[in-house]
């Protein structure tokens, strides 16, 4: 993915709307044409995103805390014994 079209989505999917996004290189060359990106206060844009349910749930859970904590694990035993050659 492209930082040209993650940019140009996240324009689209906040309503906001830039001349040529399709052909911005990235967010610097926005700045230097002078498009602005405006965020209008006390839109659902100004704050920050809420959890949902089922990340709640992931969060508390015992049970995938301690299945995240081995995989978590092995993984830095295979990078440890990678570096131990």
């Amino acid at each position: 993915m492209s930082l040209t079209w993650a940019f140009s989505q996240r324009v689209l999917s906040t309503g906001l709307k830039l001349k040529e996004t399709i052909k911005l290189k990235g967010i610097k060359d926005a700045l230097k044409k002078g498009d602005k990106m405006k965020l209008t206060p006390y839109s659902q844009n100004a704050y920050t995103p809420v959890p949902t349910a089922f990340t709640k749930f992931l969060r508390s859970c015992v049970i995938w805390q301690f299945f995240r904590f081995i995989v978590i694990n092995i993984k830095m035993t295979v990078l440890i014994l990678k570096s131990h050659h």
